[in-house]
Order: C-alpha cells, then structure tokens, then sequence
C-alpha cells in the first residue's frame, strides 16, 4: 500500500476503531496544528460514549463492529498487537520509501566542496582590489584559507540535495489513557556517505500529525529543526519552547563513513497515544539504516514501542 493510501487509511482507522483519539491534520510549517482540525473520517463518525471511567466501550470491547485493522493498514501481522482488553494497537514502524518534492532546493543546508585532501578549506585567491585572481588560461587561484570564519562562508551555490522523507506511525491505547512525558520520542541510526561533501544538512520536519486519547486534540506543535554537521562546526539551534507541545531534532556531528545516533526530543506533552511524524533528510549524504523509539517512548509503551537496540 502506498504512503498515501496508509495514511488515509490509518486516519480512517482512528475514526471508526478508537472512537475517543483524534487524528488531526498538520502543516509543513515551524508551528503545526495536530488534532485540532479534524479529517473528513473523523467528521462522519462520532464519538462512543464512555463509561464512568472515562474508557470507550466499544474500544474496552473488542466489538466485532470494528474494522480488520491489518486489512485497512495494510501492515504485516508484526505491526498488530491486541492487548488485554482487545483493543488493536499498532507497533511503531518506519517508511523509508517517501521521496522528496521536485524542486526543493537546499536553502537551510551549508555545503561546501572547497576542502582540498590536506584537510585545509581552499578558496578563491584574490588580488588587493578585490579581483579574483585567474590564471593565463581563465583558471582561478585557490589558496588556503586561514580565518576564522566558517567554511560556510563559501558555500557551494551549485549543489543539489536528493532530499528523502522518513515517516514513523504509532496508535497504542492498551493503556485506555494517555502517555504523558517529556524526554527522547524516537532516534534514528544514520550512515554518513564515504564521498560526503563537507557541510551542515538540516533534519526538518513535514508532517506532524498527533493525537489524544480524550479526543480533544494537542493544538499547535512546533518544531525545531536539527542539522547533521560532516567536518563543519555545529550551528547554534535556536530551540523555540514556549507553551505549545514542542518537538525537537538534535543537532550531531559526523565525518563521511562515520554512523551516528540522531535523537527527537518532545516537550510540553500534553498526552498522546498516536502520531505519524515525518523528517526530511538529504540522501544523497545521509542514509537511515535502523529507527526506533526514544527512551522515553519505549519506557513507557512497552507494548508498541522498542528502542534501536532492543530491535537488533
């Protein structure tokens, strides 16, 4: 099934299976609205009413009125877990296979080609008037350089990401409550290219979409964006936490052929029991070769939700 088709179905799923969880819909913008506004599946169904506990009964159940999950997902039967009270729950899993958009381009990405094989950054020598220096035949002269300022300073203009989105999606409602933490929600292993140019290439988010248990949506999410630096000094991450619920991407340094640990952080978690969160991420020098679920998330979602190295 393809990325579309799930996640559609999966917004269908929310509805119809686990009437009191709100999927919500999401921008690709820093502040994103998730669960607040809701999807057309959500519109034509309406909630159960709860029990004095506040538990949904046709969720506590099992009701045989609910659909075949792993029919509407389209996930294997290692995606599927039933927990006590016969409510579905999907393990948190991972697409790889979403490519990028034609026509993005590397705006929040440093790269520079300039570093010659001494390790020394190379730039354009220039005569006392400012005139870039050329050789008889139109060559221009490099020399090294020795400042101080970043080797951004002279990005490569022409460069060209292969930009690639790595979704994760999790529903877990064993509980009949919402998770409610800050800490480590998910961690990617990466494998940096052998050929990487040296650079600072962001980890952004585009698509945040998150809901709750109670069905009231978490409201705006922002995000912060974090960047993989190759040989590169680290950028300040001007990390925006205000009052809204707040998901964050580290910052790591690397050099090519290096494999590293890059982590999502959340704050200000309101309570949640599913999301589908997609990074974006430059293929053509970072490759993703195992995800997992932050500490936190694992601690806590101990049906759904292992670790990297649990998983190994």
């Amino acid at each position: 099934m393809n990325y579309l088709k799930r996640t559609a179905a999966l917004l269908l799923a929310c509805s119809m299976m686990v009437p009191a969880f709100a999927c919500g819909k999401s921008s690709e913008t820093s502040k994103q609205e998730s669960g607040s506004e809701s999807s057309q599946a959500e519109n034509n169904s309406k909630p159960e009413e709860s029990n004095s506990k506040g538990e949904s009964s046709n969720a506590d159940s099992g009701s045989s009125d609910e659909p075949d999950a792993q029919e509407l997902l389209g996930f294997d039967e290692e995606h599927m877990v039933t927990d006590q009270k016969g409510g579905q729950n999907f393990v948190l899993n991972f697409n790889d296979n979403i490519a990028g958009q034609n026509g993005e381009d590397a705006a929040n990405a440093i790269v520079t080609t300039l570093r010659g094989d001494d390790g020394k950054i190379y730039v354009p020598k220039t005569d006392i008037n400012g005139t870039t220096v050329t050789k008889d035949g139109g060559e221009i002269v490099t020399e090294a350089y020795t400042g101080t300022t970043l080797a951004s300073a002279y990005a490569e203009p022409t460069y060209k990401p292969a930009f690639r989105n790595y979704l994760a999606m999790w529903l877990d409602i064993s509980q009949r409550e919402n998770y409610v933490f800050d800490g480590d929600l998910l961690e990617y292993e990466m494998e940096i290219a052998e050929d990487a140019p040296d650079g600072v290439y962001p980890i952004e988010f585009t698509l945040v979409d998150i809901g709750d248990y109670e069905g009231k949506g978490v409201g705006t999410v922002d995000t912060n964006a974090g960047f993989v630096c190759i040989n590169m000094d680290e950028p300040k991450q001007e990390i925006n936490l205000g009052s809204n619920m707040t998901l964050t991407a580290e910052t790591v340094s690397a050099k090519p052929g290096d494999t590293t640990k890059l982590k999502v952080k959340i704050d200000n978690n309101s309570g949640i029991v599913a999301f589908r969160l997609m990074i974006r991420y430059d293929s053509n020098v970072i490759s993703i070769k195992k995800a997992g679920a932050g500490a936190d998330l694992a601690s806590r979602a101990r049906l759904t939700a292992r670790t990297i190295d649990e998983e190994s």
